[in-house]
């Protein structure tokens, strides 16, 4: 009877036995590989260069000593949102007008995701601080960095804190053009 696997031709007695076993024979069957997705390196004989630059040695520097390219991009997306927040609109066309409005949704979304990432590491810090303080004495220098990373008062009481806004345009929340 034929086998997919090797086309329309029978088994060998070889090919029936070793399958049977789960067997294969180098070079003979599937071949999975976990790569992991890094922007460069090597790969046993094989340089992968993922970033496709003209320099990947430094793309890798910049990536590594300056700023990844999240942190990039989010660096890039809260610049031009301050312009568009700050964009007069009434000689733009209503494409115009959708782009800006996506690239400022996209940077609430970011900082949405950004706020909410930091309430949810909030019962781990606080887990973290009760396992220190089982054993003050041992975790004196932890607790003290603790303690001194604390406001003097709490912002969620204190109404003279502001909008937190720093731009001319006012915070993420309100745009020039309204």
């Amino acid at each position: 009877m034929p086998d997919d696997r090797y086309g329309s031709a029978p088994l060998t007695p070889w090919q029936a036995w070793l399958s049977m076993w789960g067997l294969r024979a180098p070079l003979s069957g599937d071949v999975t590989q976990d790569i992991s997705p890094a922007i460069g390196g090597q790969l046993g004989l094989v340089n992968i260069n993922a970033t496709r630059s003209g320099d990947p040695a430094l793309e890798q520097r910049i990536i590594t000593d300056v700023a990844s390219y999240g942190r990039q991009l989010g660096w890039l997306v809260d610049a031009v949102d301050v312009l568009v927040r700050c964009q007069p609109r009434e000689h733009l066309t209503k494409a115009d007008i959708h782009a800006l409005d996506q690239l400022h949704k996209l940077a609430e979304q970011v900082a949405a995701v950004k706020k909410q990432a930091a309430v949810d590491r909030i019962d781990r810090i606080v887990a973290d601080v009760q396992a220190l303080s089982q054993d003050p004495e041992a975790n004196a220098v932890a607790i003290q960095r603790v303690r001194e990373a604390l406001p003097e008062r709490s912002p969620v009481n204190d109404t003279s804190a502001g909008t937190g806004g720093d731009s001319a345009c006012g915070d993420r929340q309100t745009a020039c053009h309204e």
